[in-house]
């Protein structure tokens, strides 16, 4: 950690409080301590964490909602990592939503939440970046599987979470087709 030693120096020069004066002195020790001088510096930079969007309410008939990433099967995380190589944030935790990369060991996709149906499920994920937006991305465990498959349904959703909806009632409905992710 870095100090300026030299701070404690200048708010204590009483020579120079009859210069400048005992209202000056003050305003002096007001600016050092505002201007953090004296104060030891941080040596990493934390992303901050971001609010989580507002969602529209979504209840696919039959669906269960899941909040989490550690509510979702282990399986179905581990796919979901592996799907995005560069990471995978919770909800609630901090994720680089912009392109100004403060902590490059964070990650750009952000869980929202996610619904399950029988073998499907359907996962609510935002992507930072100059051109945030949402997206849905489906997945489904057929029986001789060990896990969920990624499936080839995606839903670009902008920044609208009630196309969300729309896309997960659609692919519980066994919609195949997707917009292009």
């Amino acid at each position: 950690m870095q100090t300026y030693p030299h701070a404690s120096r200048i708010a204590e020069c009483t020579s120079c409080a009859p210069a400048i004066g005992e209202g000056m002195t003050m305003l002096l020790e007001l600016a050092l301590a505002f201007t953090g001088v004296g104060v030891p510096l941080q040596s990493t930079v934390r992303e901050p964490i971001e609010p989580m969007p507002k969602l529209s309410a979504c209840t696919p008939v039959g669906a269960k909602a899941v909040y989490h990433l550690s509510d979702l099967p282990p399986v179905a995380v581990e796919r979901l990592k592996a799907f995005f190589k560069e990471g995978f944030a919770d909800a609630g935790t901090a994720f680089n939503a912009t392109d100004v990369i403060r902590d490059p060991s964070v990650p750009q996709r952000r869980f929202l939440r996610a619904y399950q149906h029988g073998n499907k499920w359907i996962v609510w994920y935002e992507h930072g970046g100059r051109g945030y937006h949402l997206h849905a991305l489906g997945m489904i465990k057929w029986p001789d599987q060990t896990g969920p498959k990624i499936s080839p349904f995606g839903w670009f959703g902008g920044g609208n979470s009630t196309a969300l909806c729309a896309a997960s009632k659609a692919f519980f409905d066994g919609v195949e087709t997707s917009q292009e992710m």
